[in-house]
């Protein structure tokens, strides 16, 4: 982790590291920042030496989790004024302490943020709208406070999701588990447009769509366009859509 990082990922909402799992990585989750903070804040160190690995571990937790309460409360997020109203649901008060971070000046290169309950198996109708609902007001608020902040061109904000749904409706008005999804990338950097092919619903694979994108190349757009580092480990290549 950079030393002038507050740490290399921070993780709001559930508690699920997803994409940065990783032994090497300073990550922290935070859930509920204030509560989060202010017990981080409280923690002393312990300033013990152990050759055992599972204790290491904890120790190297808990002082990379001090590290970032201390970097992220000497920056008084809470007095940040966004002069932007967010949705006062999960997903909107995750995208509105995203935005504070940021405006605020702590340094991290990912936040992770979460929306759950697309799993929609039954009733999918008015519960994918809700959904759809709520992401696309969080995300329209965000980006209003970073234009308003000036960090709108510094932010790439990229979905992704552990599964797909299937075409076809299912005998409980939902959809099952599937191959393929839609993904957005919104930025002040991105060049607007629709990136792959539609798949057609004429040529089904196994009842699920036939992706044209593999996800490998969402990374490396984040990667290699948005971070400029090489990523030799992911083979597919970016969607070239960072101006």
């Amino acid at each position: 982790m950079r030393s002038d990082y507050a740490a290399d990922g921070v993780v709001l909402g559930r508690n699920d590291t997803g994409p940065l799992f990783g032994g090497g990585l300073g990550t922290v989750a935070l859930g509920r920042a204030e509560k989060a903070l202010a017990r981080a804040a409280r923690m002393r160190g312990i300033g013990a030496e152990t050759t055992n690995p599972a204790l290491a571990h904890v120790l190297g937790v808990r002082d990379r989790l001090r590290h970032a309460a201390k970097a992220i409360l000497e920056r008084r997020i809470d007095a940040v004024d966004l002069g932007v109203d967010f949705p006062r649901d999960d997903f909107g008060r995750q995208m509105e302490t995203a935005a504070r971070l940021i405006s605020a000046g702590v340094e991290t290169p990912v936040i992770k943020v979460s929306i759950g309950s697309f799993d929609t198996h039954a009733n999918q109708a008015g519960m994918h709208n809700r959904l759809l609902e709520s992401l696309a007001e969080g995300v329209a608020a965000f980006a209003k406070a970073a234009q308003g902040h000036g960090f709108w061109e510094r932010v790439l904000a990229m979905t992704y999701s552990e599964f797909g749904r299937r075409p076809a409706e299912n005998g409980s008005r939902g959809t099952d588990h599937g191959t393929a999804a839609p993904h957005l990338l919104v930025g002040g950097r991105v060049r607007g447009d629709l990136y792959g092919e539609q798949p057609p619903l004429s040529r089904l694979e196994d009842g699920n769509l036939a992706h044209r994108l593999r996800f490998r190349s969402l990374y490396a757009t984040a990667a290699r366009e948005w971070w400029g580092l090489p990523a030799s480990f992911i083979a597919e290549p970016p969607l070239g859509c960072i101006g």
